[in-house]
């Protein structure tokens, strides 16, 4: 029996200490609730999970640049339903204009609110913006969206100039057509007829009234009116022929007019058939882009999560055992007492 060295008390403590470390690390498994609390406790595991929590928040930023896509096409998308029902307008009006019943004047003023309209249509066409970004000025052909968590996994918006002269296929509200004889001329955006045709109409008028007014005057002093009766006939002659050129010609734009707002609503037709195209496929993604949160948050989970139940019952027998050992080592050291017993045995010495 040795004294010097008690290898029984070293053994239950050595066997208490791994027990007392497993209990420790069974605790802060279920504090904490994960697994792996530090690399030192599952390196491969760990270095998964860090790239699955990696992916995972990169899925959720994409989730809301494509939500953010969303609203922007949404934005660009209600202002060209302003621009659809301002086209509507406009046909109607072209419709309207092109009635061999109206006058000059009654087409000057229907030409009024189509004018209004088309410096609407710019106006929207200007001002629509999501987050300061111009959408519909045609200073942007796409938006670019990263719709996903890595480089590369990205969606394009297409957008287009939808002010006046881009949707009408014009040049500073001028459209050029060909005329009978084979000829490129411009035609004015307008349901009353050419700038040229107006002043000779309006040069006309004028001198029908003053020819007129002349007539009137001379008639109220008693003067021979002959000459005037006939230059006021001859005036009224020309002013009726040129007041029926600009009808016709008034019809004629209306009619072209028509054509163009019905191709103009063709091109916004198109680029919202585009947006809304664009708008579901973002939605696909969007629900692409949670289902695989959700899929590599499970699997992250797994690797890295803790399951309680297991943990418990591994904390259980750690503390039983801990407590076993602790009893164990109590025994070992108390079994160099018994060397004591065997020396006190031995016989005293005589006193001298």
């Amino acid at each position: 029996m040795r004294i010097n060295t008690n290898v029984d008390a070293m053994r239950a403590y050595s066997n208490y200490a791994t027990w007392n470390a497993a209990k420790s690390k069974s605790l802060l498994r279920i504090s904490s609730g994960k697994r792996i609390n530090s690399f030192a406790d599952d390196p491969a595991g760990a270095c998964i999970a860090v790239k699955m929590g990696v992916q995972v928040s990169g899925l959720k930023v994409a989730k809301r640049n494509a939500q953010d896509g969303i609203s922007l096409i949404q934005t660009a998308e209600g202002a060209l339903n302003e621009t659809h029902s301002i086209l509507g307008r406009m046909r109607d009006l072209a419709v309207q204009a092109a009635n061999g019943t109206l006058t000059y004047e009654d087409r000057a003023a229907i030409d009024k609110e189509f004018q209004a309209l088309r410096q609407e249509i710019d106006r929207i066409g200007n001002s629509s913006q999501f987050n300061t970004i111009n959408l519909l000025d045609g200073s942007r052909n796409k938006i670019t969206l990263q719709v996903g968590a890595n480089a590369g996994q990205t969606m394009d918006v297409e957008l287009s100039d939808m002010r006046f002269d881009a949707i009408f296929k014009t040049t500073n509200g001028k459209l050029s057509v060909t005329d009978a004889n084979g000829q490129t001329v411009d035609v004015e955006m307008g349901l009353c007829g050419s700038r040229e045709t107006i002043k000779k109409y309006n040069d006309a008028k004028d001198a029908y009234n003053a020819a007129a007014n002349s007539l009137a005057l001379a008639k109220a002093k008693g003067q021979n009116t002959s000459a005037l009766e006939q230059e006021v006939a001859a005036k009224k002659a020309a002013f009726e022929k040129v007041g029926q050129d600009l009808n016709r010609e008034g019809q004629n734009y209306a009619t072209i007019v028509m054509n163009q707002v019905d191709k103009a609503i063709s091109t916004v037709s198109l680029q919202r058939a585009g947006l809304g195209a664009t708008q579901n496929a973002l939605q696909h993604t969007i629900n692409y882009l949670e289902n695989s949160a959700i899929n590599l948050s499970d699997a992250q989970s797994r690797i890295e999560d803790c399951d309680i139940a297991e943990e418990m019952m591994n904390f259980t027998k750690a503390n039983l055992m801990s407590q076993v050992a602790a009893a164990m080592l109590a025994q070992a050291n108390s079994e160099p007492n018994t060397v004591l017993m065997l020396l006190n045995s031995l016989p005293k010495a005589n006193a001298f």
